[in-house]
């Protein structure tokens, strides 16, 4: 549930703010092909053409700011499948997608039934009221925080994607994990299913603005 990532937006602009000013003698940049001036670098795709000492300037500010994750810990509340709630703040399970709520699948015998109830089923049984630790440092384009979360050495969602009810998306990352469950016909690989973010994109959801 999440294509799209990317670094917030105010941190760049806050960072173009502090930078550009120090770094523009001699530079070139543009938006576009349309001539841009330093305070016009809030509009994307920008290309910026610095040299080379000027992106030295720019590298030392810049490294800090991005290495540094917010981290979230605590018992959180399971929106669904791969969204965990903390003190009202959506955080979204990194690099899986699990069965929307109101998704239905079909079972071994063609049967239907609420894939999406069970992925949150699975992900609430996982979690068994413990203390989750969160870590991530990118947002997806509707401003919710891209984690990855821990019960001590458990990942969280490695066990979604190994529980059948949650797919691999958008990385390699769970990859593996994903065909143990295959194979082992886990969750909603025992019937057949659309993987989520095809049944979203035939599903749109205005109330939440399609949101995955």
């Amino acid at each position: 549930m999440v294509p799209g990532a990317s670094i917030r937006q105010s941190d760049i602009n806050s960072l173009i703010r502090i930078l550009i000013p120090v770094a523009y003698a001699g530079s070139s940049l543009k938006a576009g092909r349309i001539d841009c001036n330093p305070w016009c670098l809030a509009r994307a795709p920008i290309r910026i053409n610095l040299p080379p000492m000027h992106w030295l300037i720019v590298i030392a500010f810049l490294i800090p700011s991005l290495a540094l994750a917010d981290s979230w810990s605590g018992i959180p509340r399971v929106l669904d499948g791969d969204s965990l709630i903390f003190d009202g703040l959506e955080l979204r399970l990194f690099n899986i997608d699990a069965f929307e709520t109101e998704q239905l699948c079909r079972d071994s015998s063609g049967a239907e039934y609420r894939c999406g109830i069970e992925a949150t089923k699975a992900l609430v049984q996982i979690i068994a009221g413990r203390s989750v630790t969160c870590e991530g440092r990118i947002r997806d384009r509707y401003g919710r925080p891209l984690v990855r979360c821990r019960i001590g050495d458990l990942d969280l969602a490695e066990a979604m994607v190994l529980s059948g009810w949650a797919v691999a998306e958008w990385r390699a990352d769970y990859k593996p994990e994903q065909e143990m469950a295959r194979a082992a016909r886990a969750g909603a690989w025992s019937g057949t299913f659309e993987r989520p973010r095809l049944w979203r994109k035939a599903h749109p959801r205005t109330d939440r603005l399609s949101r995955p």
